[in-house]
């Protein structure tokens, strides 16, 4: 602070000089000098040329209040002088300004500054603006009290001014003149204004600080007493404490503040809780703020959503399940019916045959046998799972009784390996194959088909196939199949008319998916008037006894 209050001090003092000189050279300009010194270097001896410099120097006199007396001399050596207030221009000084013509000369129009018996002097070169050449040689007397004036404005500390040999010629009242010339023989003063030392004055001690002023040999010295320290040392003590107690104030109302923020968000999330758990899902709950709370709050919300919606799957699962558990009840009591009702048929298709063999219908006969022993064979399995050799029997069975439906325009044969016959495999599924293979091959041609069913195994799956050479399946139709047993949902496709086509194929193909996988199922390849193949795939297993059963 003391280093900033110096250089403030230097550089308004710096500042009064420019501004000086400035004025100075306004005065010289506006007042005419500067032409009527260049006339009269072409015009050497003209009376009124004379009297006009003159008249010019008296009006720059009296054109700056701070000015005591003004000389010009011309280049021809002619001198004009001015003073006001009774103020007297000596021999001493006319001889400085004849003597110190050759250092102005090195100054190219700039100002020399000096002390001359007390009083303030300023000298310079002057020159014609617009050619830069020399007119004259001007010295000023500036008034003491102009820069008393000065340095008495600052209100903390005081301030002189002094020369390089230490004659102090402008101070301010406080500190004598002889205090001031005390402190420079007492010590070397650094030039530096960041730079000072503790004095002893009459009345305290002083922190003094010094530096030079450029363009002049002046030297500006500032004294800050040692009670200024000390009364701004207490006035910090009392703006801390009072800052203290301010801050303290403020954070037990910051605190308060805060505590009451986090009670009232707390008990909207304790309240949110309780909403939950009396299954008010939906009371949602929004904190305008983006700290833990409020995420808190967001997750609470969420939760009490995905509580609500796994309520209400629950809810239609066990709505689901009841409808299962009487679907399954029902079942039983058709299966019990379907226990009474084989005996009937059975009985009823005996009392058919009889009549056929009466009525000498011998085909009719073998028809009705035939059906018999299928229905006998399918009512035995009940369901289970058979071996691969016994779902053969039935699908000869059952090929034997549409080769007789047909008149022989049916020939079928069957391949199954040794090996194969003991594969387990759900019951009846080859024989909705076999059907496909019948409806669509047999009943839509004219000419004889022959079906072979092939069972095949390879990397331990089983690859059972029905082949026809019947009239085969369009590409657009082959398409429209592969499509739907591509599809998950449970939908059969229609034909033009709406009726459901290939519901047997879909369903064995969900039904092996369902059971070993879907890398597993039907896969359909149709040449046109050539050949047909209808083969399912799935992994082999081998038959389980009944106690396994």
């Amino acid at each position: 602070m003391n280093a900033a209050l110096t250089s403030q001090r230097f550089y308004s003092i710096d500042t009064e000089i420019s501004q000086l000189e400035n004025d100075i050279f306004s005065g010289y300009v506006s007042t005419n000098l500067e032409r009527l010194l260049t006339d009269r270097l072409a015009q050497n001896t003209s009376r009124i040329q004379q009297l006009k410099i003159q008249d010019a120097v008296n009006q720059m006199a009296y054109f700056q209040s701070s000015i005591e007396f003004l000389a010009v001399q011309d280049m021809n050596g002619n001198l004009y002088c001015a003073q006001k207030n009774l103020s007297q221009i000596n021999d001493q000084l006319i001889n400085k300004l004849l003597s110190d013509q050759e250092s102005l000369d090195s100054l190219s129009g700039k100002y020399k500054w000096s002390i001359q018996d007390g009083k303030i002097i300023a000298e310079c070169l002057l020159y014609q603006t617009t050619l830069t050449r020399p007119v004259g040689y001007l010295l000023v007397g500036i008034d003491s009290d102009y820069f008393n004036r000065r340095l008495h404005t600052d209100q903390v500390g005081y301030s002189a001014l002094s020369d390089q040999e230490g004659v102090v010629f402008s101070a301010s009242a406080d500190i004598s003149i002889e205090e001031w010339e005390n402190f420079i023989q007492e010590s070397i003063i650094d030039t530096s204004p960041e730079t000072g030392k503790w004095m002893q004055g009459q009345d305290e001690f002083y922190y003094v600080q010094s530096a030079s002023l450029a363009g002049s040999n002046w030297r500006l010295l500032c004294a800050l007493p040692k009670s200024h320290f000390t009364s701004q040392m207490e006035e910090v003590r009392q703006s801390g404490g009072i800052i203290i107690l301010i801050s303290t104030l403020i954070s037990f109302i910051c605190i308060a503040l805060v505590a009451d923020s986090l009670s009232q968000k707390v008990n909207l999330l304790v309240r949110r809780a309780d909403d939950i758990a009396n299954r008010n899902f939906y009371n949602d709950i929004h904190l305008e703020a983006y700290d833990e709370l409020a995420n808190l709050s967001t997750r609470l919300n969420a939760l009490g959503q995905q509580m609500d919606h796994l309520i209400q799957q629950s809810v239609k699962q066990e709505k689901k399940n009841g409808e299962i558990e009487y679907q399954c009840l029902h079942l039983r009591y058709q299966a019990i019916q379907m226990q009474l009702n084989p005996h009937f048929i059975y009985n009823t298709l005996e009392t058919i045959n009889s009549l056929a063999l009466l009525e000498n219908q011998i085909e009719i006969s073998q028809l009705i046998c035939r059906f018999a022993q299928m229905f006998r064979f399918s009512v035995q399995r009940n369901n289970r799972d058979s071996s691969l050799a016994e779902e053969m029997e039935y699908i000869e069975k059952y090929l034997s009784f549409y080769q007789l439906a047909y008149s022989n325009r049916v020939t079928y044969s069957t391949e199954l390996p040794e090996k194969l016959k003991n594969i387990c495999l759900p019951s009846a599924i080859l024989q909705p194959l076999v059907e496909n293979a019948l409806v669509h091959g047999v009943e839509q041609s004219c000419q004889p088909v022959e079906i072979i069913v092939r069972c095949t195994e390879s990397n331990h799956i089983l690859h059972a196939a029905v082949i026809d050479n019947g009239p085969g399946i369009s590409t657009e139709q082959l398409q429209k199949i592969r499509q739907h047993l591509a599809n998950e949902q449970w939908q059969f496709p229609n034909d033009s008319a709406g009726n459901h086509l290939s519901v047997g194929l879909y369903s064995i193909h969900r039904l092996i998916q369902l059971r070993y996988g879907k890398q597993y199922g039907v896969i359909i390849e149709s040449q046109p008037n050539i050949r047909t193949i209808v083969q399912i795939n799935f992994p082999i297993e081998e038959k389980k006894s009944k106690i396994d059963q």
